[in-house]
């Protein structure tokens, strides 16, 4: 009898939604909402260190966000180089080097393009965490050819 007391306490808890409220710090953080950003890129840039010309792609709020993939597009006919993707917290780290082959678009061929996926985080899924409102994704092109980037992403609540 005892044991269904506790059991039925315990369900009510969790079907009231008190286990979140009850856990505090350790409760499970899940995003709650959709959150894209897009940026284009044109100045060619040669740094690996994040200065110099660069362009905020996303920017995180204030509860944290996560990425899940970045969308690059070649707006124009492409020459060998780079895009380069840096996470900003205050300092920039290189996230990632992305190849741009040569590249011609015409009425037969589309221009080049590219998907980026971030490794694969604690959810199992690619996703990059942004820890706040002063984190951003950032963006350089190696030899100033024309990009649209797209940083399709998640906002915690």
């Amino acid at each position: 009898m005892l044991v269904s007391l506790l059991f039925a306490w315990k369900l009510l808890l969790y079907v009231w939604g008190w286990v979140p409220f009850l856990l505090g710090a350790n409760a499970p953080k899940f995003p709650q909402a959709l959150h894209n950003e897009s940026g284009t890129v044109t100045v060619a840039n040669t740094g690996r260190d994040g200065s110099g010309t660069v362009v905020t792609i996303f920017t995180g709020v204030a509860a944290g966000s996560i990425i899940e993939k970045v969308v690059i597009k070649a707006l124009t006919s492409t020459v060998d180089g780079a895009v380069r993707l840096f996470h900003n917290d205050g300092s920039s780290r290189l996230l990632a080097e992305i190849k741009v082959p040569i590249s011609t678009p015409s009425g037969r061929d589309p221009a080049w393009g590219y998907v980026w996926y971030p490794p694969v985080g604690s959810g199992g899924t690619p996703e990059w965490p942004l820890d706040g409102a002063a984190e951003s994704l950032r963006a350089t092109t190696e030899t100033g050819d024309d990009f649209y980037i797209i940083a399709c992403g998640k906002d915690y609540a």
